[in-house]
């Protein structure tokens, strides 16, 4: 004997109070990856910006990228 109960379909939700929040939870996870990996290309561009200062200012430390200097000799 069949039951007397509707079935649930696959556009009906098992709970409707629910269903506004899983939109909603979805909604504000959509709108908040754009901005999490743009804040991560960015850290990544500052790091590589400070790690090549690094190595500049390492290299003219240690003299390899000192500009020659032209000294007369005196007699």
């Amino acid at each position: 004997m069949p039951s007397s109960r509707p079935r649930p379909t696959a556009t009906s939700s098992p709970h409707p109070t629910r269903a506004g929040a899983v939109y909603g939870s979805h909604l504000l996870v959509g709108a908040l990856v754009p901005p999490v990996l743009l804040g991560l290309v960015a850290a990544r561009l500052v790091a590589n910006g400070f790690r090549q200062a690094g190595l500049v200012s390492e290299q003219l430390l240690q003299g390899q990228r000192l500009p020659h200097l032209h000294v007369p000799l005196r007699e």
